[in-house]
């Protein structure tokens, strides 16, 4: 998005450059035409650009990692404004707002370049250990609330399988519901009492059996933050090829 907002100024200034010095030397009724195009639109185009770069922009869910609250082919909008202010290109912070807290849902930058969604767990300084579908913060058990059993698929192949439903209070007068499989072990998702550094964050998918994160590949860094998830305004459903009426406009506390 950076790049292409770099080569539509570079292209308006191009034009008006020319303009200015050859004028009167050019009579294409097409360029004239496609320079009160550029000034009249240039100054729309740059404002949805910056609106999207500094306050929101809109994000697809790509995974099933964040099922039962978010599933893939919902379509997010994301608080940029809400954590920092980065300086474009450079990607520099010039103005910190607020920082992300426990039971966020925040969209970040992976070192894969791509960008993912999970939940904030743990906030520098704290102590996670995670093991048998137990999570601990600072030595206290998150208590989960057994809900009912359910039925997940994996997206890749369209396979169906039995998953429990639990209710997790991460904190006082925050809590989800989250999807486990406590009969399939995975030593990958074991955490040894991991004390989250300064300016780093770690992050779980609320299916917690289908999501890479911070069990497996390690912290999130403050700067690959780009922001918080705060509303649902479409859904598309992936295996039914149908629109999920019943989550347009949800809003993500």
């Amino acid at each position: 998005m950076e790049n292409f907002l770099i080569i539509i100024i570079i292209i308006f200034v191009f034009i008006l450059v020319i303009n200015f010095f050859m004028k009167n030397k050019i009579k294409s009724h097409i360029f004239n035409n496609v320079f009160k195009f550029v000034i009249y639109f240039f100054p729309i185009i740059l404002f949805l650009f910056i609106f999207r770069y500094f306050f929101i922009e809109p994000f697809r869910i790509p995974s099933r990692s964040m099922v039962p609250n978010l599933y893939d082919g919902d379509f997010l909008l994301v608080n940029k404004f809400i954590y920092n202010l980065k300086i474009p290109v450079i990607d520099k912070k010039f103005l910190s707002i607020s920082l992300p807290k426990n039971g966020d849902i925040i969209v970040f930058k992976h070192f894969s370049k791509k960008n993912f969604v999970k939940r904030v767990i743990g906030v520098p300084g704290d102590h996670i250990k995670y093991n048998n579908e137990n999570l601990y913060i600072n030595d206290n058990l998150i208590i989960k609330l057994y809900l009912f059993e359910d039925i997940d698929m994996n997206n890749d192949n369209i396979i169906f399988f039995p998953i429990e439903s639990y209710k997790e209070e991460l904190i006082k007068n925050i809590s989800y519901n989250i999807y486990l499989r406590p009969w399939v072990k995975n030593i990958s998702y074991i955490v040894n009492d991991l004390v989250v550094p300064n300016n780093s964050y770690f992050i779980i998918g609320d299916n917690r059996n289908l999501s890479y994160d911070s069990r497996t590949w390690g912290i999130v860094k403050e700067k690959d933050i780009l922001g918080k998830v705060f509303l649902i305004w479409f859904s598309w459903d992936l295996y039914y090829k149908d629109i999920r009426w019943n989550r347009i406009c949800i809003n993500i506390s």
